[in-house]
């Protein structure tokens, strides 16, 4: 099954209930530098994850009461191809993936 596409923002809310824990995955394809960005409901920035063309590091990080994420580089030339997953770890109304 293809991933969802991410170019610009991607809003995700749910129900904290109906999505707590549940593992969330899209993909980003950007020229050089490709960079994912994690916003929550204010728009306030939780954690930027850059790649640069010849970038070949996969990137983990877990943003304190909000998400458990991992960032893996499929593709590391230009155009650069990146998949993003993360889980709801706490109760979250909504937040922003957006790539660019």
């Amino acid at each position: 099954t293809p991933l969802p596409g991410v170019v610009g923002n991607v809003e995700f809310s749910c129900d904290a209930e109906l999505c707590l824990s549940q593992q969330v995955e899209y993909q980003c394809t950007a020229d050089s530098p490709l960079r994912w960005r994690i916003r929550d409901e204010t728009m306030s920035e939780l954690d930027t994850r850059p790649y640069l063309s010849g970038d070949t590091e996969n990137i983990s990080g877990i943003i304190p009461g909000a998400l458990d994420f991992s960032t893996v580089l499929i593709s590391n030339t230009n155009p650069l191809i990146s998949n993003i997953s993360f889980t709801v770890q706490s109760n979250i109304e909504d937040y922003t993936i957006e790539c660019e």
